[in-house]
């Protein structure tokens, strides 16, 4: 995401951006994408020095080890008009904001810092996930979340596979593989980063190849279940009030869209074929028992009808 905006009054720490009121944009995204389009960094007021790779290497570090503890990273940075490629949107910009940045002219950027934020997962969430994977149910995290954080949340929920060295698989990742590699990479992925609502489509759609009969759900806190008759798949992914508006057509590709339904979007509820009314993934787990409960009696049912029948 981007603002914009043309300071009025002279700022000696902006004069080499800002010139004589020229527009500046203040941006914050992933420190993945911001960190390599920055040739500045903010000291303080007048002082921008120039960012060497001692100073990257160091920011970088400092990123990863805060991802590795389970904090979401959001990098921030700033320059001027130069550093946006022509077709820019009006301000606010949305959150792919680095797209609309033109890479041969982000020298202008300046790092200026990034926050770590805690997010923790819904109480109830890992006692959840511990008693569905005890019956059979392989739970996966999708998330726009980094790598690193990805991976650090899925092991506090005691995902299985989570710790293994192919667990994770990234946005990047994925907009690489075709079809047919992705259906036979996700049978081993435990967590999908950076992803987005064009990667949930083609996660659902890999599934689906495999023979899996899909549940997905949206709105922000989101979570995605992949069914078929010998193991069931249950990916947790998290995003935003945008992204659950975007997520319509995953929801609508599954064969059981699921919405939220205290913070569900009116387009996320009018796709899908399931709404949960409290928005607590652990009422997953009894609408799962009672599920195989009554096709286990439908089985018994049937069964005993034919064997009576054919006397």
């Amino acid at each position: 995401m981007a603002v914009s905006g043309t300071h009025t009054t002279p700022n000696a720490n902006l004069s080499h951006l800002n010139g004589s009121g020229r527009e500046l944009y203040y941006i914050k995204g992933s420190i993945d994408a911001l960190l390599p389009r920055c040739k500045f960094y903010h000291v303080a007021e007048g002082s921008t020095p120039l960012l060497d790779q001692k100073m990257r290497s160091g920011i970088a570090g400092k990123a990863q080890a805060a991802s590795s503890r389970g904090l979401r990273v959001l990098a921030m940075a700033y320059g001027n008009a130069d550093a946006i490629g022509p077709s820019r949107p009006s301000s606010p910009m949305p959150n792919n904001t680095t797209d609309y940045i033109d890479k041969d002219k982000s020298a202008h950027l300046v790092f200026a810092g990034f926050v770590a934020m805690y997010d923790p997962p819904r109480k109830g969430v890992a006692d959840a996930v511990a008693h569905l994977q005890r019956g059979g149910v392989q739970v996966i995290r999708i998330t726009g979340d980094g790598e690193e954080t990805a991976l650090s949340i899925a092991k506090s929920l005691g995902l299985r596979g989570a710790s293994n060295p192919n667990a994770c698989l990234t946005g990047t990742a994925l907009d690489r593989m075709t079809s047919v590699q992705l259906s036979e990479r996700v049978g081993n992925v435990s967590v999908f980063a950076r992803v987005s609502p064009k990667h949930k489509m083609a996660i659902v759609e890999a599934f689906q190849s495999r023979g899996a009969v899909v549940a997905m759900t949206g709105d922000g806190g989101k979570f995605f279940f992949f069914l078929n008759s010998l193991s069931i798949y249950v990916l947790v992914a998290h995003g935003c009030d945008e992204c659950a508006v975007n997520d319509a057509p995953a929801l609508k590709m599954a064969d059981i869209g699921v919405s939220m339904g205290k913070s569900g979007t009116d387009v996320a509820k009018e796709a899908a074929d399931v709404i949960l009314v409290d928005d607590n993934f652990s009422t997953i787990l009894p609408a799962v028992e009672e599920g195989e409960f009554s096709s286990r009696n439908s089985i018994t049912d049937l069964s005993c009808s034919l064997t009576c029948s054919s006397f």
